[in-house]
């Protein structure tokens, strides 16, 4: 048994291991939900970015159950596991650090992705189902018309839809009256830093949680190790 001031660590361990297998479930689902949710939305990012959704989960699941196997190694106070467990958290956060510089490299290069994009797909509105499936539901939610404005749809040659409407009925496109002008680049391009950012403080908050996790491991290991030897 390890002494009475590495029980605290025993169970801070534990604690902060319970909060991290709670936090891989929490991405885990935010990543479900992204995928279910936002999946055509996110054709507008660009291939760097489609995988967003899946690299959520996987981590989620990684987490998870790093998670658990930190809590079953501090409750049996094996040296083994916990220094197994502190290696696999080092691995996560140091692809954690790499994924966060990638991203941080890549920022720049997002708006111009992210129109251009949606140049693409506003073109093959009428011959793409898909294209038109995500065209009439981002319109819809966010309140907007075209790229820019709603002179988008007439400079390539396309009539304006009805998702363009304020309240949307078969024809009303044809009512100026009634149409949303501003254009979706600005509402989207906001509401995907919006929700980067939100993800990004999660994942900080992950990588704190990493660091005393494996503060903590190490010197349960060591002190395991040292209880036996004794022994």
């Amino acid at each position: 048994m390890v002494s009475a001031s590495m029980k605290v660590i025993k169970y801070l361990l534990f604690i902060f291991n319970f909060i991290f297998f709670i936090t891989g479930a929490v991405l885990l689902g935010i990543g479900i939900y992204v995928q279910v949710h936002t999946k055509n939305y996110l054709s507008f990012a660009g291939p760097h970015y489609l995988t967003a959704a899946v690299i959520l989960i996987v981590v989620g699941c990684i987490i998870t159950v790093i998670g658990f196997f930190g809590c079953c190694g501090a409750c049996k106070e094996s040296h083994c596991m916990m220094i197994t467990f502190s290696v696999l958290l080092g691995l996560i956060f140091v692809l954690e650090l790499a994924a966060g510089i990638a991203a941080y490299v890549l920022r720049n290069d997002l708006d111009n992705i992210i129109k251009e994009n949606m140049k693409k797909s506003l073109n093959r509105y009428n011959s793409t189902a898909d294209d038109k499936k995500t065209w009439d539901m981002l319109q819809n939610e966010f309140d907007c018309c075209g790229i820019d404005n709603d002179n988008d749809w007439k400079e390539n040659n396309l009539p304006i839809p009805d998702s363009c409407c304020k309240e949307e009925s078969a024809g009303c496109a044809l009512d100026k009256h009634n149409l949303n002008t501003k254009g979706c680049y600005d509402k989207f391009k906001n509401a995907v830093v919006k929700y980067a950012g939100i993800i990004g403080g999660i994942g900080i908050g992950i990588a704190f949680v990493q660091i005393i996790g494996i503060v903590c491991a190490c010197c349960l290991a060591s002190a395991i190790k040292r209880e036996y030897e004794i022994v």
